[in-house]
């Protein structure tokens, strides 16, 4: 039968990825229940969206383009591991995971290599705690150990089975040269705060860090670069554990489907790379066993890579998808998604590149009629909009869009191009929960993010922007510019604005440094100072941001103040006493003299905090947590859409307001977490730092 077929086709391809699509999802969902829901929802969507997979292409990329959607999901609406980590760094860790992603196999056979130095209890314990589910309790119990002591050899067979998968991932070359390089040249001299950091992962892990760690454990992740790819690579290790991979349960001798189907493929396929994977040298140092007992390489004969028998709740989610299969050979969709034909079409689906779609049967084709109140969930890829109107939009997953009528659209989360070159497309609206942003004849990116923050930016022409309608005045935004509008209340604007690139720091609404600032140095009100972070040899005192003037070229670093490369810093802004901020600007320029391209350091990308105590509050960990209240977050290169050195404005400038000329807040310190930027170069990729060259407050 055609369907059984089908079911079949599914299946197989389903238990050869699985194991990659857990891990994949593991570690970025730091809960190993929250995971397993994810996973059973992607695996659902998966069978229902099978009929799109195109036979011969990449399985595991297709599946995992729908599993970045439910992740990202999930995380809108539990927020567990944002809390412990905050948005900005989760963005961050998403970016390694993604460079580590394509390594999953060999660290599966790396961990297999390893897991086999080490002695038979050992190896039990990481049975009872991944592949059992056993609790620390209950280990400790059978063991007749205390909890602490089972606690303590947990984090010691992670940190072993860490360095081991590491440093066998090098000898075997298979990480490439950059990210050997990184791994290098980065936080090596910190070894006290890698030991802290791997205490307070094995804490994370095991559900048992508090309030006070998680704060640390953020702190050490902002303040070395490094920490954030070993939280990436420990995840991984944490989900292919909890997966029994790598042999954990190799005592065991029962078949499964999962051993034949699974495992007999992954046992021939060994790295077969130049300097191949060494088996039988090395072992493990460090002392793990109660006894003083030495790790020592297992002398039997070497099971798969994967378990004889996996974890119950593998067997439970295949059961259950089986059962989905055979319900859904006998059932019919009651919803067809045909028009009326009474209806006016406002839009049509004109072109898809690689699109995915989550909810969408049966497959869009070109020129597919749109209606209004349908909503597009698309999980990857890029899809063309036509509206009647005459305006087209580029939408690209993973986003919402809903179709509002022949002249509007709502994007709730997302990433869209809106063009209208023609006449009748004028006055083509998108909106999202705060931001509404109509095309008067032109071409402009608007983003919807998943915590409520929007932005728009204008490429070509003109766009009437407005916060709340029918509550404050539009106000026009023109090419190069572009504004976001952070959640919440009071409703804060971010406009970035490219400068001509002279000493007179002329902007096209944004005016240049003053002298007339609360916060200059002339008034005499404000302080400020660097309070975490190193300074470049360099660089300006912290001083020269409140002189009233930008700097006198493009490349002056004694006119300008800046970290060293790869590290982050606070600039804290004491005002005196509590005022009513209405608006922040914040002003850079660089263009290296021998190297015109260059134009590393002319970016911005920082979060404003604010406190209104007497006392400034601790700066550490998470801000929010600690009494600061996050006002706006700056990144000019998402602004600009460009981290290539030679197409960023060398001149740029920052304005942070209240929609409607409404108050950002009262406050007495204000505070700048500045991050280092990214950059491709000619002489390899690297994360440098900002010149700033003026910082102005105004008060009400």
């Amino acid at each position: 039968m055609p369907e059984l077929s089908v079911t079949e086709e599914f299946l197989s391809l389903f238990t050869r990825e699985q194991r990659r699509l857990y891990a994949y999802i593991r570690s970025q969902v730091c809960n190993s229940h929250d995971a397993d829901d994810v996973f059973q929802d992607v695996s659902k969507a998966l069978w229902e969206h099978f009929n799109e997979f195109q036979p011969g292409t990449d399985f595991l990329r297709w599946a995992c383009a729908f599993a970045r959607f439910h992740v990202l999901a999930h995380h809108r609406h539990r927020k567990r591991l944002a809390t412990i980590l905050g948005d900005d760094l989760l963005d961050e860790v998403a970016d390694e995971l993604n460079q580590l992603s394509e390594s999953f196999d060999w660290r599966t056979e790396a961990l297999t290599d390893c897991l086999h130095q080490l002695s038979p209890a050992s190896r039990r314990i990481l049975e009872q705690r991944f592949v059992q589910e056993m609790s620390v309790t209950e280990i400790a119990a059978q063991q007749g150990r205390t909890a602490s002591a089972v606690y303590k050899t947990l984090q010691k067979l992670r940190d072993a089975l860490f360095d081991c998968v590491e440093a066998t991932l090098q000898k075997s070359r298979v990480l490439n040269d950059t990210m050997k390089k990184k791994r290098n040249d980065r936080g090596q001299e910190r070894n006290d705060e890698t030991k802290e950091f791997r205490e307070l992962l094995s804490a994370l892990y095991d559900g048992r860090i508090t309030q006070e760690q998680g704060l640390r454990l953020q702190s050490l992740m902002r303040n070395n670069l490094s920490l954030r790819g070993m939280f990436a690579q420990y995840a991984i290790l944490e989900s292919l554990l909890e997966l029994g991979c790598g042999g954990i349960n190799a005592q065991r001798s029962s078949a499964t489907v999962f051993q034949f189907i699974e495992c007999g493929n992954r046992t021939n396929n060994k790295i077969k790379r130049s300097g191949e994977i060494e088996k039988g040298n090395g072992k493990i140092s460090g002392e793990i066993e109660k006894g003083n007992g030495k790790i020592e390489r297992e002398k039997a004969s070497r099971s798969p890579p994967c378990p004889n028998v996996p974890p119950y709740r593998m067997l439970c989610w295949v059961a259950a998808i089986v059962l989905f299969l055979l319900a859904g050979l006998v059932a019919t969709r009651l919803w067809n998604g045909k028009q009326r034909s009474e209806d006016k079409i406002p839009a049509w689906l004109v072109h898809t590149e690689e699109g995915r779609w989550v909810d969408w049967d049966p497959i869009p084709r070109v020129n597919t009629p749109l209606h209004v109140g349908q909503k597009l969930e698309l999980a990857s890829g890029q899809v063309e909009i036509y509206f009647a109107q005459g305006a087209r939009v580029w939408l690209r997953g993973p986003a919402i869009f809903e179709i509002q009528g022949e002249d509007a659209g709502f994007l709730t989360i997302g990433h869209a191009t809106a063009h209208a070159d023609r006449a009748k497309a004028a006055g083509f609206t998108m909106h999202s929960r705060n931001l509404i942003a109509m095309d008067m004849g032109t071409e402009f990116d608007f983003l919807a993010e998943a915590d409520g923050r929007s932005q728009v930016t204008v490429r070509e022409g003109v766009v009437r922007v407005q916060y709340e309608k029918g509550k404050d005045t539009p106000s026009l935004l023109r090419e190069g510019s572009s504004v976001a509008v952070e959640p919440g209340t009071p409703r804060v604007i971010v406009r970035v604005e490219p400068g001509e690139g002279t000493p007179a720091f002329h902007f096209p609404t944004i005016e240049p440094p003053s002298t007339h600032d609360f916060a200059d140095a002339s008034q005499g009100h404000a302080r400020i100072r660097v309070l975490r972070g190193k300074l470049h040899p360099a660089s300006a005192r912290a001083e020269i941001l409140v002189n009233g003037h930008g700097q006198s070229k493009a490349d002056a670093p004694a006119e300008s103040l800046f970290f060293e490369q790869d590290e982050s810093g606070l600039i804290l802004l004491d005002l005196g006493h509590a005022v009513d901020i209405t608006k922040v600007n914040t002003y850079s320029w660089h263009q290296d003299r021998q190297k015109t391209f260059n134009r590393i350091r002319a970016p911005q990308k920082y979060y404003l905090y604010g406190a209104t105590t007497d006392q400034i509050p601790p700066a550490e960990g998470n801000l929010t947590a600690r009494g600061w209240n996050l006002i706006a977050r700056v990144n000019t290169d998402q602004f600009f859409g460009d981290p290539i050195g030679s197409f960023r404005p060398a001149q740029q400038a920052v304005s942070i307001t209240g929609a409607g000329g409404s108050s950002l807040g009262r406050y007495r310190y204000l505070l700048w977490d500045v991050r280092p930027t990214w950059a491709e170069h000619v002489n390899g990729n690297v994360n440098d730092n900002t010149f700033y060259g003026e910082f102005d407050v105004y008060v009400k």
